[in-house]
């Protein structure tokens, strides 16, 4: 007997390896930016988000002290290129892939690591 390869073809399956191509690589490049290639959690999400205002805790309180980061409110360019990709779901993503690991600090809260 001979052995037969099967092949699989799921349709529309290419523009969301895509896209979630395109979300790993923006976070690991977020990531690469800083010199040990590690950072807090919160400040990954503002860099993702675009550094823009918005009304979590952190801008509210900035924004009740009297600071003005001269940005408004809305979505980054970026943000349309990945489709309003979750933040969330992409760190969740690149961490069962293996490409980060996530740790405690004393000081800030969780901290993200690029592996590799």
């Amino acid at each position: 007997t001979t052995g037969s390869d099967l092949t699989l073809s799921v349709p529309n399956l290419g523009p969301y390896l895509r896209l979630l191509n395109a979300g790993r690589a923006h976070l690991l490049e977020l990531l690469g930016k800083s010199k040990y290639k590690e950072g807090p959690l919160y400040l990954l999400r503002e860099r993702w988000d675009g550094a823009i205002d918005s009304d979590n805790r952190i801008s509210s309180a900035k924004r009740l002290r009297g600071e003005f980061s001269a940005v408004l409110p809305a979505k980054p360019k970026k943000w349309k290129d990945r489709y309003g990709l979750n933040f969330d779901w992409v760190v969740e993503e690149c961490l069962g892939a293996g490409l980060i690991e996530l740790f405690e600090t004393k000081s800030v809260g969780l901290g993200i690591r690029a592996l590799g």
